[in-house]
């Protein structure tokens, strides 16, 4: 976990349904059985809960909620905890600090940082600061769902309702799971 030598980045991305709020709470919950831990959410992030962070298939995790990478740190500076997660960190205003700047400030300070993020948006374009997330990260996974047209790996999130917003929150009932092959057919037409 964390050392004197320094802590750790680790990442997981991918588009919508595919786990990736799932694997975080798992690992926040292997460490919270010794260390002290900390789980930040968008304030924006409101789909399930309004004090915790959820995961599409119900399950919860206590949760301070931000609206910015800056509040996180602000937040670090004035609490001491070892093991530090951000779930949904696309949604986060990155104005004054990025992820990656806030990541590498704690895992320096020998804190491990995970961080769960979509790594696309509806148009499938890269978030802001994910690429260079990935770069930053010591370690990383990223998480395909089944895609709802044809069941093959889908790590696209097509947005199912009008609106051309870059941030739209939600779920089920503004998005699906698609893979290339499919997402391509629809966003040709």
């Amino acid at each position: 976990m964390s050392t004197a030598k320094g802590g750790s980045i680790v990442f997981f991305s991918g588009g919508m349904f595919s786990g990736k709020t799932e694997a975080l709470f798992r690992e926040l919950n292997r460490y919270k059985v010794r260390y002290k831990v900390v789980l930040f959410k968008p304030l924006k992030d409101k789909r399930y809960s309004q004090d915790k962070a959820a995961s599409h298939n119900g399950l919860t995790f206590d949760s301070q909620n931000i609206a910015s990478v800056k509040d996180a740190d602000n937040w670090l500076e004035a609490n001491q905890v070892d093991v530090i997660g951000i779930d949904e960190a696309q949604f986060l205003d990155t104005t004054e600090m990025s992820l990656v700047e806030f990541a590498e400030k704690w895992a320096n300070k020998g804190k491990a940082v995970f961080v769960a993020a979509l790594d696309r948006d509806f148009e499938g374009k890269p978030f802001t600061g994910i690429p260079e997330f990935w770069v930053a990260s010591d370690k990383g996974k990223k998480f395909n769902a089944i895609c709802t047209q044809c069941g093959e790996d889908a790590s696209f999130s097509h947005r199912t309702v009008d609106s051309d917003d870059k941030i739209l929150v939600g779920g089920a009932d503004a998005y699906e799971a698609l893979c290339r092959a499919c997402y391509l057919k629809i966003a040709n037409k």
